[in-house]
């Protein structure tokens, strides 16, 4: 965790070098694919939870997706039973960042400009978004369509402060008291499970 948010933070500082003020609308033909819908439903979202079904299904049936499970769950163990450590990290990493590059061709659809900063806002988001959906920060739990759906609940508490006419700060204080129900009832429903 401390060498991802190290990286983060150099990249950013690079980003910031090459780019220090936003410029540069992006071209009106890319915000048009960027941003097409079927209907009211927008591409992106139907892309997102085809994505997560995919990768869902890739976590709990394949090799690939049972060793990166078991690897987060007992390195050791995972280790002694076959599981190629430095592969199942390197895949894990490289995977990460492949998707969240994907999801940035998203978020240019919103920004629709060149901006340095624009994607800061979204690193505590995204672990919230996974720990609200079920995952657990010491590995081996979690899904892609729990973080999906923690995504959408995260998006759902910006909007219903908008709709009350609350004012922004209101939005990580429901955030933050989400993220400790989601540990708290984590926490209890693991204390239940040993009990058994």
């Amino acid at each position: 965790m401390v060498a991802t948010l190290a990286t983060f933070m150099m990249l950013r500082a690079v980003s910031l070098i090459l780019r220090p003020t936003p410029a540069g609308n992006i071209d009106d033909a890319v915000m048009d694919t960027i941003n097409a819908r079927i209907g009211f439903v927008p591409v992106s979202l139907i892309i997102a939870a085809a994505l997560a079904i995919f990768l869902e299904f890739g976590l709990l049936r394949t090799k690939w997706g049972i060793g990166f499970r078991a690897f987060g769950s007992r390195p050791e163990a995972a280790r002694v039973s076959g599981v190629p450590p430095r592969a199942v990290k390197i895949v894990a990493y490289l995977s990460c960042s492949l998707i969240s590059g994907f999801a940035a061709v998203f978020m240019m659809g919103q920004v629709g400009i060149g901006d340095a900063v624009s994607g800061g806002d979204y690193t505590l988001g995204s672990i919230a978004a996974a720990v609200i959906g079920g995952a657990s920060l010491f590995g081996a739990r979690g899904s892609f369509i729990g973080a999906l759906l923690g995504a959408f609940l995260i998006s759902q508490v910006n909007v219903v402060t908008a709709f009350l006419d609350l004012t922004d700060a209101w939005q990580p204080i429901l955030l933050g008291c989400m993220i400790i129900a989601a540990v708290a009832l984590y926490s209890k429903a693991r204390q239940l499970v040993l009990v058994q």
